[in-house]
């Protein structure tokens, strides 16, 4: 838990702000510690924090239960990107052999595959990895990225079932797939080729979802990375977990400039999280095929945000989940040319029929104060097409906002929550969630 001790004059009072949200008596002390947040993170101007200051609020440290403060956190992600994490992983082909160089180092890699190691049961079971989860990778005009994908599933120390999925490729992505299937195609290594004639991502995963026949899939997209260990540690946690149906892990992110961070998959408030930080990202997650198909699969209405809607579904079947406490092991690669592109203005079909496909379940289900959380996303993302000049779709999208809320004042909170984030704030729903 973080702690925060706000001070103004003399009187001191204690408040905590944990990942669940902020935890305060009124809504201006909550104004205070966004605002504070948001200068520690100069997401809002100097001249606001030389504001602040001579009003006489002191910045306080954050603690953690580690002790370290969040400049020292900061400054250790940063050094953990120095040794290497700029770098994207590489394969070094010799013969047959293929060497990974991880983007998170190769020292790091090493001290996770012994920490799996220990924490197996038998080798044995290792073997038996294609006959307990089965990755699914759609594939659309990527024969310039997809044998990278491919080669970090091929080098597994874990080997699962694989199914690649054409969706219908213009290029000459099918005989690049076909001809890298044959190469390494093996006993313990089955690989399944299909193809899905109808458009979008959802209809291809659909088609390889219905050829899997293991106990547990996990859905894979075809520009991303994952380290030797990924699987191995995957099956020691279903193994050791047979109770579990979702297991959740950390990725780092690589953004469209190369800057990475780190994604991570929270331990509580899972729909909270999934809302307002989309933890139920392809390649966060694996899942029980029968979970899967408990919940009808992907919807294939759905062109933008299809796995932010699933995520929703997957997690009102109140599954078991269980988080994974470990050294991230996939790389997530942002590219210009992929479904989200490079702005949201340019689709802004595919985000809101997502949200409004996320409103209906939760009304559907009986829960309005989650449908009230979309209606807040839906805001927060009128702001964005406002900061990306598109105003017309951000007027239009903010007034469809507002004629979901009949309560003046939860009116007023969507307007904040509008112009706070246009104006370049951020985590905006830390603050007003708790108040919807």
């Amino acid at each position: 838990m973080r702690k925060y001790c706000l001070f103004t004059g003399n009187n001191a009072q204690l408040y905590s702000y944990t990942k669940h949200g902020i935890k305060s008596t009124t809504a201006a002390n909550r104004i205070l510690i966004l605002l504070w947040y948001n200068i520690a993170h100069k997401t809002i101007t100097k001249n606001i924090q030389h504001t602040v200051q001579r009003s006489g609020l002191l910045l306080p440290k954050l603690h953690t239960a580690s002790g370290k403060t969040h400049v020292q956190r900061q400054r250790a992600q940063t050094a953990l990107q120095n040794q290497g994490a700029n770098q994207p992983l590489q394969y070094n082909n010799i013969g047959t052999n293929k060497t990974l160089f991880s983007s998170i180092n190769k020292q790091s890699a090493l001290e996770h595959n012994m920490a799996v190691k220990t924490t197996c049961k038998t080798t044995q079971k290792m073997a038996l990895a294609c006959n307990i989860v089965t990755i699914v990778v759609p594939v659309f005009n990527r024969s310039n990225l997809v044998v990278e994908t491919l080669d970090s599933i091929a080098c597994q120390t874990a080997l699962p079932s694989l199914i690649i999925v054409d969706n219908n490729s213009t290029d000459n992505t099918m005989s690049v797939i076909t001809e890298w299937a044959q190469e390494n195609r093996k006993k313990n290594f089955p690989i399944k080729i299909l193809s899905e004639p109808n458009q979008g991502a959802a209809q291809a995963r659909n088609r390889g979802l219905s050829e899997v026949d293991t106990p547990w899939t996990l859905f894979f997209d075809s520009d991303d990375i994952m380290l030797p260990c990924h699987i191995q540690n995957l099956v020691c946690n279903i193994e050791n977990n047979p109770k579990a149906n979702l297991i959740g892990w950390n990725v780092i992110v690589t953004s469209l400039s190369g800057k990475k961070y780190i994604k991570h998959f929270p331990r509580k408030r899972h729909i909270w999280h999934n809302i307002f930080n989309g933890i139920m990202s392809t390649q966060q997650y694996a899942a029980t095929t029968s979970l899967f198909q408990k919940c009808g699969g992907w919807n294939p209405e759905l062109t933008g945000w299809d796995d932010y809607e699933l995520g929703m579904r997957l997690l009102l079947c109140k599954p078991s989940i269980m988080y994974i406490k470990s050294k991230p092991a996939i790389e997530v690669r942002c590219q210009e040319n992929s479904i989200t592109g490079t702005s949201f203005r340019s689709s802004p079909a595919k985000w809101e029929n997502s949200l409004n496909s996320c409103q209906t379940i939760f009304q559907q289900a009986s829960m309005p104060r989650y449908a009230r959380y979309i209606n807040l996303k839906r805001a927060v993302l009128a702001a964005i097409y406002k900061k990306e000049g598109d105003t017309a779709n951000s007027k239009r999208l903010m007034a469809f906002s507002l004629s979901n809320e009949c309560s003046s004042w939860k009116k007023l909170l969507l307007h904040f929550a509008f112009n706070y984030t246009a104006c370049g704030g951020r985590g905006i729903h830390w603050l007003i969630a708790p108040l919807i």
